[in-house]
């Protein structure tokens, strides 16, 4: 007879499940079986080895004290509690231990401490529900769905342990600490590589970055239970591994610089979660987490973050992934009372206290921000600590009017900060990463800033807009282009082939190569100080062929578009309320005009722009938003370019010129190389590219130029 063989995966399983069973056992026997370090405290071993439950949880307390990872809650301190509830969106929602999860909101929310019978209840459900995920096999990739319960009442009895661990029954601490331990047991056991994350494209770098629910059980929950079980001989080196995951993270997932790939945006405020968690809570105990190299990569990453914030307190990022999620689950945080602020000494002129904070709807991006500002040391002086300070109040404000007296100022609408500038002094907000294939364009520092998130690393740019302060729209910007009647595919990925940023404005310029010379270029220029935007798209290099494109953009998220029915304007509307204007100035402005090509509203809310040139083409649009402008009278027209007197064809440039009121600007594209200078509309200049605006001697003041 042969001898059925078992699979390493199976016998992983089985030792797993052996060691979930630590947890149906009586907490004085399981304690009575432990191995302890040498320098573990003698009382708690000696109350582990009698089995006495009660006494090892006043030990305990002792012990988990003397090392900082248990102190008594201040008021500033209480307002970290449940800060796991920010991970709840990462857990399958089958997977989630229900009775324990609304325990903890529920103390989150109050200044009271659980009720014992309560926490026994929740704790005993939570137990039977992971000690049965102990049997299940992985049915997915990494850490998707394997013991997703056991990891999310990890982190809920963390913030259990460390923030009301004063408060609690000695006997019930120790019931705790039994889940604790067997988790980090289990955690041990796992293997240290991390799964290589999915994503959009090939062969690059940072796709071997953690995804969110691996880094939170490969980094923080072995980080944190690494200091919590520091004194059983079974936890030996668990720290170390939740650190190295943490520094293996910075390390594929964030440029040098802290800008994070492309492909970890959608997911950032969770990923950034599990960083900054332990992160804070370690520097709180005395601790530092990382050496000091890693600790100023994580600080440029946050501050990256801190520049996708806007004014509704979530992150620029052209994905949906948080809000979905949360939709499906509560906001987590307005429940939660982890509205804590940046450190003291900066709000003290406010004379605001913890208790003015309970019932604030933040978000949790926000909050993530705030606990990452105070660890690292941040000022509310300071441009990033401001903004992470105004957007909080500006929530504040809006969920409570009549407590604010700054509140008055914002009756813009829809919760829109008031129209605020600042001077517009070296380092500007903006930034971009050729590696992560990541752009943020924002106009300044305030919360009602100018905002556009880039991302190229897949094969459609991704565009996050928001419009001071207000989102205008999330997603693809799309691209379809046929030559002489063959569709285009893309053959390669998009490369940054220009960035600049100034006083002026942010520009950037996405290009795509393909075979025989086609070359497809994606320009954006965001104005610091006009308030309005250039997207454009140019197409050269097609032998003279026949083109056919179409671009559209995501679609509007509150705002309503409607175009004009003389001219080929739309604009974007909120309710009544005017917020901005769509132009497309290469095209005539009178609809009587015939033209092939138009700018059209597709299903309700989505821009599409088309065009059918020959050879060479160039398709700008601006959107402007400036206030001043909202009433004045728009027109535009094509201009003539030409080269020693010589008309240009469109295959070779094109220009375009667009009034608003007293306000114009001028677009300039050269499609091939020209012997000398181009003139057009008095302008003479030997650039690829020149935008810009006239002053009031009719003069052309340049804000962008390219060679």
């Amino acid at each position: 007879m042969t001898e059925l063989s078992t699979s390493p995966a199976a016998t992983r399983r089985q030792t797993r499940t052996r060691r979930w069973r630590g947890l149906q056992l009586p907490a004085g026997e399981f304690l009575a079986g432990l191995d302890w370090v040498p320098s573990a405290s003698a009382g708690m071993c000696t109350a582990a080895a009698a089995g006495d439950t009660e006494l090892f949880g006043h030990k305990l307390k002792k012990q988990l004290s003397k090392r900082g990872l248990l102190q008594k809650q201040t008021s500033r301190k209480r307002s970290r509690r449940g800060w796991s509830l920010w991970s709840v969106p990462l857990i399958p929602v089958a997977a989630r231990p229900v009775e324990l999860l609304n325990l903890v909101r529920s103390w989150a929310a109050t200044a009271e401490a659980p009720e014992e019978a309560s926490l026994r209840a929740a704790l005993a459900s939570a137990v039977e529900q992971i000690a049965s995920s102990g049997n299940t096999p992985s049915s997915g990739p990494g850490f998707a769905d394997e013991q997703a319960t056991a990891w999310l009442t990890a982190l809920l009895l963390i913030d259990l342990c460390c923030d009301a661990g004063h408060e609690l029954p000695p006997v019930v601490l120790t019931d705790i600490w039994q889940v604790l331990t067997v988790t980090g047991i289990v955690l041990t056991e796992l293997p240290p590589e991390l799964p290589a994350a999915g994503g959009t494209t090939d062969e690059i770098e940072q796709q071997n970055a953690p995804r969110p629910l691996e880094l939170l059980v490969a980094g923080e929950l072995r980080l944190l239970l690494g200091h919590l079980l520091a004194d059983l001989s079974a936890a030996e080196g668990l720290a170390d591994s939740g650190r190295q995951t943490i520094l293996q993270m910075l390390e594929l997932g964030t440029d040098t610089d802290g800008t994070p790939a492309a492909s970890l945006l959608p997911q950032l405020h969770a990923w950034l979660a599990s960083c900054i968690r332990p992160f804070a809570r370690l520097r709180d105990a005395g601790l530092e987490p990382l050496d000091e190299d890693s600790t100023e990569r994580f600080s440029a990453l946050l501050l990256f973050a801190a520049r996708l914030l806007r004014s509704d307190g979530h992150l620029a990022s052209g994905a949906e992934f948080s809000h979905s999620e949360q939709n499906q689950t509560g906001d987590m945080s307005r429940t939660a009372d982890t509205q804590e602020d940046l450190p003291p000494e900066n709000d003290s002129e406010e004379g605001r206290t913890a208790e003015d904070d309970d019932d604030d709807p933040l978000t949790d991006e926000v909050l993530i921000l705030q606990a990452g500002a105070r660890a690292l040391g941040w000022k509310g002086s300071s441009r990033p600590g401001g903004l992470i300070k105004s957007v909080r109040h500006l929530l504040q404000d809006a969920a409570q009017p009549s407590k604010s007296k700054s509140s008055r100022s914002h009756s813009s609408g829809k919760g829109s900060p008031p129209v605020t500038r600042q001077k517009f002094l070296p380092p500007f907000p903006a930034t971009q990463s050729d590696w992560a294939s990541v752009a943020c364009l924002r106009s300044d520092w305030t919360a009602g800033a100018d905002l556009l998130a880039v991302s190229w690393g897949g094969e459609q740019p991704q565009l996050d807009l928001s419009l001071a302060g207000v989102p205008l729209f999330r997603g693809q910007w799309e691209l379809e282009l046929s030559l002489a009647g063959e569709p285009v595919e893309s053959a390669s990925r998009w490369e940054c082939s220009c960035w600049f940023s100034d006083r002026d404005g942010d520009f950037l310029e996405l290009q795509q190569k393909f075979e025989h010379g086609l070359r497809i270029e994606r320009q954006i220029f965001l104005s610091r100080t006009e308030r309005f935007l250039v997207l454009a798209d140019c197409v050269s290099g097609t032998d003279l062929a026949h083109i056919d494109y179409r671009s559209r953009l995501p679609g509007l998220q509150e705002l309503q578009a409607v175009p004009e029915t003389e001219t080929r304007e739309i604009r974007l509307l909120d309710g009544r309320k005017q917020r901005a204007r769509v132009f497309p100035p290469l095209l005539p402005d009178d609809r009587l005009y015939s033209t092939a090509g138009g700018l059209t509203v597709e299903n309700d809310s989505q821009l599409s722009f088309h065009l059918a040139e020959q050879g060479g083409m160039y398709a700008p649009l601006v959107i402007d938003w400036e206030p001043r402008r909202r009433k004045s009278l728009a027109d535009w027209s094509r201009l003539t370019v030409t080269e020693n007197n010589r008309l240009l064809r469109s295959v070779d440039a094109a220009g375009c010129r667009l009034r608003l009121g007293n306000h114009q600007i001028l677009c300039y594209r050269s499609l091939t190389r020209g012997e000398v200078a181009r003139a057009v509309l008095g302008l003479h200049t030997p650039c690829e590219t020149v935008i810009g605006r006239f002053n009031t001697e009719g003069e052309v003041e340049v804000l962008v130029q390219v060679e």
